[in-house]
């Protein structure tokens, strides 16, 4: 009996990362994808307008060269419908480590987003009676929408990966003017220079100023900004998975009641409110250290109080369930405390 084809086997879902899902959340609100489009590719011109954009699709289906049905996932992409006759079709991929395949992948991306509007445009046909010669598929004077694809990359060291096709292969000179150069486009958010940052209008301004500053370890100059955040609970998401910090998470309900009596929020209250979180936690550490350490003088009385009285160590210790790290501990005490009588006398 043949082996089943791998890509026809049922494979377990794997989840997707965490920073994964909570860039995608940030930059699906419409503001802020178009702002990072207007600063991008149009150098901070408003090219495209929020209210014309629409969700375009981040799987696309697909017949392999070895016959079984595929998709390609891309992690965001939407439509600007307000440009005529087609619209175009702008896609993030976000990484958080430069990726080898990159070019590879972004090319798949966009060869599965293209095949899905020659799709649409025979269902179109299909639907108004006017289908296209079978060989042909679509009609000769239609065209398809626009792709273009950039890659996000929110690492602190530059990337180092390839940016084409051509970096990946290892290929004959006379053989690449045959061999199309696919290209990504990389954007080193951590890397943006400062120009650049102030051209974004949405809240993805706060976050390249929040890599660059981690890259900079320069995070007390973050006080100084005064932008106010539109999509706070997104941005504190944003920086808990990637800061591993979760005093993010903390102070997140805060932020939430101080927006309802409105107040504003920017990165001078994130810095403070992680200042005053710090305090607080360091306050808890204390008590608790202090909470132990009384604790534990009160449970060296006893076994002092059992041993006075004629128990041995061993059964004293036995009775109140000591461990030997406490015993250790009861010893280094009794030493202490025969050296501060000592030193009263």
């Amino acid at each position: 009996m043949p082996r089943p084809h791998p890509t026809a086997m049922k494979r377990k879902k794997k989840r997707k990362s965490r920073p994964d899902t909570v860039e995608k959340v940030l930059e699906a609100y419409p503001d802020v994808f178009a702002d990072i489009i207007n600063v991008l590719i149009y150098h901070g011109q408003t090219v495209v307008n929020p209210q014309f954009l629409a969700d375009g699709p981040t799987a696309a289906t697909y017949k392999a060269a070895d016959g079984f049905i595929s998709q390609k996932h891309r992690d965001l992409s939407m439509y600007d419908t307000s440009v005529s006759p087609a619209c175009i079709v702008y896609g993030l991929e976000n990484q958080t480590k430069p990726s080898p395949v990159m070019p590879v992948r972004v090319m798949g991306y966009d060869a599965a987003s293209y095949d899905h509007s020659i799709q649409q445009t025979k269902a179109k046909n299909l639907f108004q009676g006017r289908q296209a010669d079978f060989a042909l598929e679509i009609h000769k004077d239609q065209k398809l929408s626009p792709v273009v694809t950039l890659t996000l990359y929110f690492g602190l060291k530059p990337w180092d990966g390839p940016r084409s096709l051509h970096d990946l292969l290892i290929v004959p000179e006379e053989l690449k003017k045959f061999l199309p150069n696919y290209r990504t486009n990389v954007v080193e958010v951590a890397f943006l220079p400062p120009d650049t940052i102030e051209k974004f209008t949405s809240d993805f301004q706060i976050v390249a100023l929040w890599f660059r500053a981690r890259r900079l370890n320069a995070a007390d100059n973050l006080r100084l900004h005064q932008k106010e955040w539109i999509h706070p609970e997104a941005i504190l998401d944003f920086f808990y998975v990637f800061a591993e910090d979760h005093r993010y998470l903390a102070i997140k309900s805060q932020f939430i009641k101080r927006i309802r009596k409105g107040e504003k929020i920017t990165m001078c209250t994130l810095i403070d409110s992680l200042l005053e979180e710090g305090m607080q936690e360091g306050k808890k550490e204390g008590m608790k250290e202090g909470l132990k350490k009384g604790t534990m003088q009160t449970r060296y009385q006893d076994l002092s109080s059992l041993i006075l009285a004629g128990f041995s160590q061993e059964r004293a210790s036995s009775l109140l369930g000591f461990s030997q790290e406490e015993l250790d501990g009861f010893m280094h005490w009794m030493q202490s405390q025969t050296l501060q009588n000592t030193a009263k006398r």
